[in-house]
């Protein structure tokens, strides 16, 4: 007797909710899913977004979307990983990724900081077997609005 499956059918993102907890770097507080977060970017105010991965997974990608037109802005520097390890479920079962403000959003690398606006983090892994050029081979979350309010 044998069995048969799917490992491409799995999903990595295993939340009973549909999105990212978002919380601040400053105080670890979790932002409730019905509001947005304010940020400063000054003094360790800044956004957190807290994930929980069931699974070894090949590519993680984080990418910035304006909260208007939900058009992509960039990649979030630094949150492009390989080969990511899954979350340790006995110490700490969700890993987090901080945002600094800033955005690569061309081909070169240039790292640039964003404006004062509303925005969110959208979170894509890819899937067991899945073809990292396909977009349907990804699965992902996103985070409530932040709002990036430099000034403050």
């Amino acid at each position: 007797m044998g069995m048969k499956g799917n490992m491409h059918d799995i999903r990595p993102l295993q939340l009973p909710v549909n999105y990212a907890k978002l919380a601040n770097l400053r105080d670890w507080r979790v932002v409730p899913p019905d509001q947005k977060g304010t940020y400063t970017f000054k003094s360790y105010d800044y956004p957190m977004m807290f994930i929980h991965i069931e699974f070894p997974i090949r590519q993680i990608y984080v990418y910035l979307h304006d909260a208007a037109t939900g058009a992509r802005i960039g990649l979030l520097p630094d949150a492009t990983t390989a080969d990511y390890a899954r979350n340790d479920e006995a110490s700490f079962p969700e890993a987090y990724m901080v945002w600094y403000g800033s955005v690569q959003s061309s081909g070169d690398g240039a790292v640039q900081p964003v404006k004062n606006g509303e925005y969110f983090l959208r979170l894509a892994v890819l899937r067991p077997y899945g073809d990292p050029n396909n977009d349907a081979d990804y699965d992902s979350i996103r985070t409530q609005n932040i709002i990036v309010n430099r000034a403050a």
